[in-house]
């Protein structure tokens, strides 16, 4: 069964120790005990953080990989294709500058496929200058973490503060 993102941070949200106590009447508790459970629960925190941020990363591999597979398997029978369309379209050039252009046969046998190799190779450019652009673009940064780590942050400064 396939899990979602809040799922998985489901099973990391925070401990009971987190909650908030009840409002019947004031607990009063020495320094050092409310100074040792600060330190437990923000290092729970930050163990629930890490589990978080590796759950993150792990989804955006994970999505990476099989994105990459479909896009190599996509990209075989493409080529396959290609090599085909290629060949037809420096037969039909042939034939135009043959009959239309009055080419010989022997200057329209190497100039066809190399017409038609040419605006192969242009359209390829351009579609691999935009896949490496859009890669470059995809962050691998855990963005819901870090925006997770700065609310941890606000509340450790309320509980010192």
């Amino acid at each position: 069964m396939v899990q979602t993102t809040q799922e998985r941070a489901a099973a990391c949200d925070a401990p009971a120790a987190f909650a908030q106590p009840s409002r019947g009447r004031p607990e009063y508790r020495p320094i050092t005990e409310l100074i040792r459970e600060l330190r437990d629960e923000t290092v729970d925190m930050f163990h629930h953080e890490v589990k978080l941020a590796k759950i993150e990363l792990s989804e955006k591999v994970s999505r990476l990989g099989r994105n990459s597979v479909y896009a190599s398997i996509g990209g075989a029978v493409t080529l396959a294709s290609l090599v085909v369309l290629l060949l037809a379209a420096s037969a039909g050039m042939y034939s135009v500058l043959v009959a239309v252009a009055e080419v010989s046969h022997m200057t329209s046998g190497w100039l066809a496929p190399m017409i038609v190799g040419l605006i192969g190779a242009s359209i390829g450019y351009i579609l691999i200058h935009k896949g490496i652009h859009t890669i470059s673009q995809e962050s691998f940064v855990p963005e819901r973490t870090l925006e997770s780590l700065r609310e941890d942050k606000t509340w450790a400064e309320r509980k010192l503060g």
